[in-house]
């Protein structure tokens, strides 16, 4: 399992600042429809922010190849394969801002070229091995496993989003309790697959829900913190622990709980029911992200300016519900 999420952060991390680019310049897209002189800069953001998500199979298929140990341009080329209009009109199957079939078919597209190379060598293989490598994996992806795949996908993203809709709150809830000690074990990384898959089908999805419980998450370390840090008396901890609040604001929490929540387990529980109760708070008013990667006080700027109250009112819940409980637990032991 641990190998599996490596796996899956080595694909997705680098193409995060692409998931930034295209949320941040759609949603200025969206603030410019408002302003019909500038609909030139709208027209511009808007087919920068949409290219890289019709393509995303492409990019992908490279990052994977890459991850896999395989040849990146082989890994692209099936992208490229998978998103083609041929491919579409001829199979009746639209992979454009898919996941999962390309990241599965890379990973086999991998292992038949690395099969190969043990028997083929020199000059021949180099030609041969990606013509044998791309024609058994374009038929796997045409006749078995990239329908299989795609509606799998499919199924995923509705279930996903009927959970939300249904469940939203009380899911949000317990997502935002055990996210922590998610990040504590790296298994936070798993959802990187479901949150591209939300982002690039938002026009069905809306967003991601995860971005901003994950927000909610690592402000509650920065309060909890500061309670801590509000009654040290070591000048060398009080240090550390500054640098480890503003890191847990910024949206990197590893500091803040290996190097001070996690040694006084009473605030990092604290943190715990404050991130709880502010994920409980924003799905009520149902707050998306239109990208990922920014899980950090910043997030605003990925959130729609309509939802903007709101979710500053999750912020403060986030940092004050555990500042105020970490510091009634320090004062009833002392």
């Amino acid at each position: 399992m641990k190998k599996i999420i490596t796996k899956l952060s080595d694909i997705f991390i680098p193409i995060i600042p692409i998931f930034l680019i295209c949320g941040l310049l759609g949603g200025v897209a969206k603030i410019l429809l408002h302003f019909p002189k500038l609909v030139f800069l709208h027209d511009m953001f808007f087919v920068v922010s949409q290219a890289p998500l019709m393509l995303l199979p492409v990019l992908l298929g490279y990052s994977a190849a890459k991850a896999y140990g395989g040849n990146v341009y082989l890994g692209a080329s099936l992208g490229l394969i998978l998103v083609s209009e041929s491919c579409y009109t001829t199979y009746h199957v639209n992979y454009t801002a898919t996941v999962l079939p390309i990241i599965v078919l890379c990973y086999i597209q991998v292992k038949i070229e690395k099969f190969l190379k043990k028997y083929i060598l020199g000059n021949v293989g180099e030609m041969v091995i990606p013509l044998i490598a791309i024609v058994i994996t374009s038929g796997l992806t045409f006749f078995l496993l990239g329908p299989m795949l795609y509606n799998l996908g499919e199924m995923l993203t509705k279930f996903i989003c009927y959970i939300y809709t249904r469940f939203g709150y009380i899911g949000s809830g317990i997502l935002g309790l055990i996210y922590a000690p998610l990040v504590v074990t790296g298994l936070h990384h798993a959802f990187l697959p479901i949150e591209t898959q939300l982002i690039a089908e938002i026009s069905k999805t809306g967003g991601t829900f995860i971005t901003p419980i994950a927000t909610m998450s690592n402000v509650s370390q920065a309060g909890a913190v500061l309670a801590i840090m509000l009654t040290e008396k070591d000048k060398k901890e009080k240090n550390v622990q500054k640098v480890a609040m503003f890191s847990a604001l910024m949206g990197i929490t590893e500091p803040a709980m290996f190097g001070v929540t996690l040694k006084k387990r009473k605030a990092f529980y604290a943190s715990l029911i404050g991130s709880m109760i502010a994920s409980i708070y924003i799905s009520y008013n149902h707050i998306l992200s239109f990208t990922l990667g920014i899980s950090s006080v910043l997030g605003f700027i990925a959130i729609p300016v309509a939802k903007w109250l709101e979710f500053f009112i999750g912020l403060l819940l986030a940092f004050f519900i555990p500042l105020i409980i970490t510091i009634f637990l320090n004062k009833n032991k002392q």
